[in-house]
């Protein structure tokens, strides 16, 4: 299990969407080893985000992720699938004269969640650049672990997904939406990308996203019956240089794509004593403007909202709990988010959508698909996020 200090042997995290800070930090090293000291890049707000280079790595930032979901759709059945390549810095300065990069670890997380057998099929991975067919590009965007890759297509701003696994294979092709002929630009969360993650603004990522994706391609269990598949997903990155404030243990994050082409990400960080630190959301409509919160029923509810004091106000609410079996962490699966009073339901597609990521990272989180609802008719679908609950998250030293 994660302690709060120190995390495997690699000092890294958990899995997740979003995420923290930015202080600058030393790693103080021993030159005997061939270490060197290094300092990592500070977040900062008024940094011009800018593409394709922001769509590839940034090894100057000790932390980064790659974090893509969706739904995907056969005939007649559903399923969610979620992948993740995150990239760790070490205290290790890279070695010009060997193909082996001592500087960086690279960890893949992957599931597909099958309602039908209500089962959660997952992979993990965890290894150094120049190790095999491991690699992260710092030009654009193309993420590879053996077997495991994900790409971005420059001309046509199309991305494409390759996993090869004994439990499960996607082959998918994913198109961010557009009109005019013309791809809309990632949403920049935050202020223009930069997002804070606590009261002090030294604690904050650059983080955008890319809702909306439509996805076509194909999908098999067990490297048996492949099968045509369409849906729909979400891509987040972020990079950062730290995790979450001594206080915080993890977080709850939802990003949901709407029905009528629009997008909610909301998400909070708790405190030890389970009350939230920190929040923030990034509403969008169908032509990609951002909205405030309170806005957002004026297109999903037939409710009238009561206070009008605190007018985008968003207050969590706990409906269902799951516990477990393998970690014995207490989960809320089922959810209502209040927005301006206006209750949404957040219901999953399935409770046991845990990861154990032992293996790799360290640690056990749910990442699970899930649909939003106003009273009874359903608005949209998307992922869940629930970090800390097993143990709190830390980036180590």
């Amino acid at each position: 299990m994660i302690s709060r200090r120190r995390f495997l042997n690699s000092s890294f995290f958990v899995g997740i969407p979003f995420i923290a800070s930015s202080n600058i930090f030393f790693l103080k090293t021993i030159e005997a080893n061939g270490y060197a000291e290094r300092l990592w890049e500070k977040v900062k707000p008024g940094k011009i985000i800018s593409f394709p280079n922001d769509h590839g790595s940034h090894p100057s930032f000790r932390l980064e992720w790659w974090y893509l979901t969706g739904w995907l759709n056969d005939m007649s059945l559903s399923y969610g699938f979620q992948v993740t390549f995150f990239r760790l810095g070490t205290k290790y300065k890279f070695q010009e004269n060997t193909s082996f990069d001592s500087s960086q670890i690279v960890f893949v997380h992957c599931s597909i969640s099958d309602p039908n057998q209500n089962r959660l099929f997952t992979d993990q991975k965890i290894g150094r650049p120049g190790i095999g067919p491991v690699g992260i590009k710092k030009e654009d965007m193309r993420l590879q672990f053996e077997d495991i890759l994900f790409f971005r297509e420059e001309k046509a701003d199309k991305y494409f997904l390759r996993i090869n696994q004994r439990k499960f294979n996607l082959n998918l092709t994913i198109t961010p939406p557009g009109q005019f002929g013309s791809r809309f630009t990632p949403i920049l969360n935050g202020e223009d990308g930069f997002s804070q993650k606590g009261p002090n603004k030294n604690y904050a990522s650059y983080y955008y996203s890319r809702p909306n994706l439509g996805i076509t391609g194909d999908l098999s269990l067990h490297q048996k019956n492949p099968r045509k598949v369409s849906g729909i997903g979400w891509l987040d990155h972020e990079w950062m240089s730290e995790l979450l404030m001594d206080d915080f243990v993890g977080w709850d994050w939802i990003g949901i794509n709407l029905i009528d082409g629009s997008s909610l990400m909301v998400f909070k960080i708790r405190k030890q004593d389970g009350s939230i630190g920190w929040g923030d959301y990034s509403f969008i409509d169908k032509s990609q403007q951002k909205k405030f919160i309170h806005e957002f029923n004026d297109v999903f509810s037939n409710q009238k909202a009561r206070d009008l004091k605190n007018r985008n106000e968003i207050i969590w609410k706990t409906r269902k709990n799951w516990r477990s079996p393998r970690s014995g962490a207490i989960y809320p699966v089922e959810q209502s988010i209040f927005i301006n009073s206006v209750e949404y339901g957040i219901l999953p597609l399935m409770s046991d959508q845990e990861v154990d990521a032992l293996q790799s990272t360290g640690n056990y989180y749910w990442e699970g698909a899930v649909t939003m609802i106003s009273g009874k008719k359903e608005i949209g679908v998307g992922y869940l996020e629930l970090t800390g609950y097993a143990a709190p998250l830390s980036i180590g030293s």
